[in-house]
């Protein structure tokens, strides 16, 4: 095509050329090129996968680590009118280089669920061992109805955090009618053989039929320079909206011999 349309220029400039010494005043050339593609690729993948089992088994263990662990949190039927509202969360230059558990939460907003929960049952030097776990958490945000104008909503954590070792968990909920869960279970047969392991973690969250009216709302969650060099189990929730669910949930089921 191309070649085609060098060649049809080449002739038009011959034919402009020649009929000018016949004094020939206007010469029109007009193209019109259409070019038709269909590309058609079509590609089927279907995998099925069945699998079955059906495991039946008697143990006598020496001895059994059982931990359960429930969280229901629930909002509903709320009502909250706010004008010009400041509300602000700060966590700053803190829970840094601790050994073992930190916690902590902060709701400056209304009607706000918080939680932070470690629960642990372990064995050690045993040599056959059953290590059963559960947990469980469910939160519901139901028909709650906010309304805000000019309301400012922040949360901070800053410097905090760094270099512990063990377990930091922190909740900040600035707005309202928020749920906000860490929860760490731990079941464990340590130094043992092991016999069974067995873990069931549900979680469940709902929001439902909420209603937010909010006029030139300011929201703002930061984490800066926090959470770093840590050994261990970090968690964190931050909430400056309204009417939400967050949740950590850190679930180990073990047996055997100790993995430290």
């Amino acid at each position: 095509m191309k070649k085609f349309i060098l060649l049809l220029m080449a002739i038009a400039m011959v034919a402009v050329a020649v009929p000018a010494l016949a004094q020939v005043q206007d010469c029109n050339l007009d193209f019109d090129v259409t070019v038709t593609k269909t590309v058609t690729v079509t590609k089927d993948v279907d995998i099925d996968k069945d699998f079955t089992y059906d495991v039946q088994s008697f143990i006598f263990p020496d001895a059994f680590a059982e931990c359960e662990v429930y969280k229901c949190d629930y909002n509903s039927l709320n009502y909250l009118t706010s004008w010009t509202g400041l509300y602000t969360d700060d966590i700053t230059d803190s829970f840094n280089a601790f050994i073992g558990i930190g916690q902590v939460n902060q709701a400056a907003g209304y009607m706000n669920n918080q939680g932070n929960i470690v629960a642990a049952a372990v064995v050690t030097n045993v040599l056959e061992t059953a290590a059963m776990l559960e947990a469980a958490v469910e939160q519901t945000n139901y028909l709650n109805l906010l309304t805000s104008d000019f309301d400012i909503s922040q949360a901070y954590i800053t410097d905090s955090f760094n270099d512990f070792t063990g377990i930091g968990q922190a909740n900040q909920s600035p707005g309202h009618m928020n749920n906000q869960n860490n929860v760490v279970a731990i079941s464990a047969g340590i130094g043992g053989v092991g016999v069974v392991a067995s873990n069931e973690t549900y979680l469940t969250q709902s929001n439902t039929l909420g209603l937010v009216n909010a006029n030139f709302p300011i929201n703002s969650n930061s984490i800066s320079g926090s959470f770093s060099g840590f050994t261990g189990i970090g968690q964190v929730n931050q909430s400056a909206g309204s009417l939400n669910n967050q949740a950590n949930i850190v679930s180990i089921s073990y047996v055997g011999p100790n993995p430290f």
